[in-house]
């Protein structure tokens, strides 16, 4: 079975995301309501989470952290610097890897994340602070 596509992806957050929220809510869904199923989402895959991440190299990880920053020149002496990334051939090595695991995707202002509980989780686990999960930082 190939790897999963990018419309693969966004259906299951999506699904699952709304059947946590279906779960948590009563007729009305609420503001906490849907905090609480993007906390239910996310603790659900945290194995799958960790388990992506353990077998990343660390340059992987740390292009994680300067997409999630907001970084759109990965392969800038700055942004290197700043995340240890290496070499520009260490960030196009880490990239490709990224994006053919459907981890990270091209657009065309940059990078983005395709999986948004991801984005969320990694931000808390790397980065020491919330990352919004559907859009932003």
């Amino acid at each position: 079975m190939g790897r999963p596509c990018r419309a693969w992806i966004g259906a299951c957050v999506v699904q699952s995301f709304a059947h946590f929220t279906w779960a948590q809510a009563g007729r009305k869904v609420k503001d906490a309501d849907l905090r609480s199923a993007l906390d239910l989402l996310i603790a659900a895959n945290q194995p799958l989470y960790m388990r992506e991440c353990g077998i990343m190299s660390r340059t992987q990880v740390n292009l994680i952290k300067a997409v999630l920053s907001g970084e759109t020149r990965l392969t800038s002496t700055a942004v290197m610097q700043e995340f240890q990334l290496g070499t520009p051939r260490n960030v196009q090595k880490a990239r490709m890897a990224l994006e053919g695991n459907d981890v990270i995707g091209k657009t065309m202002n940059g990078y983005e994340r395709l999986d948004p509980g991801f984005a969320r989780w990694f931000g808390r686990e790397f980065l020491g602070r919330p990352i919004r999960p559907f859009g932003g930082t």
